[in-house]
């Protein structure tokens, strides 16, 4: 159970940006059992998220836009990150602008990508956790890759919330 969660100080629902600073934290009663489906993960460093770089995001979610049926076993994908310039230039539809403190990712030819009920799934590149499933429009359509929170680039928040040393 949860009891206890903490939202980014500067996350803001009626900022422009809607989607900036997309970070929650959860405390829960008790401690996760490590097994060899769950364990800690390492977060990654601020200069690991780089272009053409393959992370893999899992998550519940849906196969297909608009399926109204969530999995019951988790999947996951492997895309690529896309240079921020190029994401910032795509007619993303209903997206505000990306900002620093997220990425995008995914295939351009809408191949591969996360989808409805991944979000707040990890994003791992090279055994750490460098991002979060934030939001995207569809799933794996034309020029609309997924926008994931850049996790390293909170690093001083999430230590000050948890008081881990990260």
């Amino acid at each position: 159970m949860i009891c206890a969660h903490f939202i980014h100080p500067l996350w803001n629902t009626t900022h422009l940006h809607t989607h900036d600073y997309d970070y929650q934290l959860i405390l829960l009663e008790q401690p996760v059992p490590v097994t060899p489906n769950s364990r800690p993960i390492a977060i990654g460093n601020v200069d690991d998220v780089q272009e053409g770089e393959m992370i893999t995001v899992s998550g519940w979610g849906h196969t297909k836009y608009k399926q109204r049926v969530m999995q019951d076993i988790v999947r996951r994908v492997r895309v690529p990150v896309i240079e921020h310039e190029i994401c910032q230039s795509l007619p993303l539809i209903n997206y505000k602008t990306i900002t620093p403190r997220m990425f995008c990712a995914g295939y351009l030819n809408g191949s591969k990508d996360s989808c409805q009920g991944d979000s707040g799934g990890p994003a791992v590149l090279h055994g750490k956790l460098v991002g979060l499933v934030s939001f995207g429009v569809g799933c794996a359509m034309k020029d609309q890759p997924g926008v994931y929170s850049n996790i390293p680039l909170v690093r001083n928040w999430i230590r000050q919330v948890t008081n881990l040393p990260l």
